[in-house]
């Protein structure tokens, strides 16, 4: 029989409440009076904005990582990290596969798909990254174009995270690029590197994407263009867990009797009691911060390509089963109402024969007034 105390229950409940109005309050705060203070210093288009290449490696990749104002390089802990710091690939205990669709403004597709497998004390990764559209060419406004062309950009990576200790992890990918547009193809070679520190309340991550080069040959000439290269570094921190009350009671194994039938102990051999779920997200409460500093190499000198961004996310897990995520990111030449998202996640667990697998649907909506909203649906598979 258990035993139920009221009182402490519902203190602990309050406690909970109490926190989580307190974080959302200093949320808001940072999300209205740090852009403001910032605006204010300087709000100038950066001079080298728009000057690189393969800029579809900008968009950021997976519904999750999105909803929290594309907060991940402390996080990093599903298969989306790929996207963001491979060296949270250590954080997948068995098998993880992602996939995103995101109905982006303009009618342009962008598409990611990720696997990861846990190798011992590493985790192999592939990935792709894409984005395609349908271009209408004209020389004056009519009615119907002259003519319509295909414009395709694409990345292929390949991952490999190790885990150095119990709370250190470095990780790595390479990335194999193609980019066409009309009469124009490129193709090139990136690469990225990361590392995750920290502990089970406390995680900081670092890495530095995008180091390569597009080259292309247009009439004999040989071309190269620079990558949006960037630096992320990034915190999570868990602020609360779910605890033992709130978990379901598992049933008691029961000791066995000395006489103990051969049947009841193969069915129990075949039938264990708890399903095996991989990587679930533990913590209840999460708040996410990312700074990215973008740069570019240029006449053998390494550029600021843009202000700094900085992003801020909160996700909040409900009985294990509904997560609520809202984020917002902010640079120097940005609006202070842009950059605002918000998103759901949904879990549920397979039956037989897919009891040992957890899936997770999650979903990002990000306004973005005059060029449109984005609507990005991903799911997430652990076996």
């Amino acid at each position: 029989m258990y035993k139920i105390n009221i009182a402490q229950i519902f203190a602990e409940r309050l406690y909970k409440v109490m926190k989580i109005m307190t974080i959302g309050c200093f949320f808001v705060l940072l999300a209205t009076v740090i852009p403001s203070a910032v605006k204010a210093a300087d709000s100038e288009i950066h001079e080298e904005a728009g000057t690189t290449g393969a800029a579809f490696l900008k968009i950021e990749a997976g519904s999750r990582p999105a909803s929290m104002g594309g907060a991940f390089a402390g996080l990093a802990d599903d298969a989306n990290a790929v996207f963001y710091n491979p060296a949270g690939l250590t954080s997948i205990v068995d098998r993880e596969l992602t996939a995103m669709q995101n109905f982006w403004f303009a009618g342009i597709n962008n598409e990611s798909i990720s696997y990861v497998q846990r190798l011992g004390d590493g985790a192999f990764g592939v990935s792709f990254l894409g984005a395609f559209a349908k271009i209408d060419e004209r020389i004056e406004p009519t009615e119907d174009p002259m003519r319509t062309f295909n414009a395709s950009a694409f990345a292929i990576g390949l991952s490999y995270g190790h885990e150095l200790t119990k709370n250190a992890s470095l990780g790595g990918t390479v990335k194999f690029l193609s980019q066409q547009f009309d009469i124009e193809d490129w193709t090139g070679v990136a690469g990225d590197a990361g590392v995750l520190l920290g502990s089970e309340r406390l995680r900081f991550g670092a890495s530095i994407q995008n180091v390569g080069v597009l080259k292309s040959e247009i009439e004999g000439e040989s071309l190269d263009e620079s990558l949006p290269m960037n630096v992320r570094v990034g915190g999570a921190f868990h602020l609360i867990f779910e605890t033992a009350e709130e978990k379901a009671p598992t049933p008691k194994a029961q000791t066995p009797e000395l006489k103990t039938s051969v049947s009841e102990t193969k069915i129990s051999e075949e039938l264990p009691l708890v399903p095996i779920i991989q990587s679930e997200p533990k913590p209840i409460l999460t708040v996410v911060a990312d700074v990215n500093l973008p740069f570019t190499w240029r006449d053998s000198k390494l550029l600021s390509s843009g202000h700094p961004v900085i992003h801020l996310g909160l996700e909040n897990w409900f009985h294990d089963i509904l997560a609520v995520r809202v984020g917002y990111s902010f640079s120097q030449a940005d609006k202070t109402n842009r950059g605002i998202t918000a998103g759901l996640g949904l879990r549920a667990w397979g039956t037989a024969p897919l009891e040992n697998i957890n899936f997770q649907f999650d979903y990002a909506f990000a306004p973005n007034g005059e060029i449109g909203d984005t609507h990005r649906i991903s799911f997430i598979s652990r076996f």
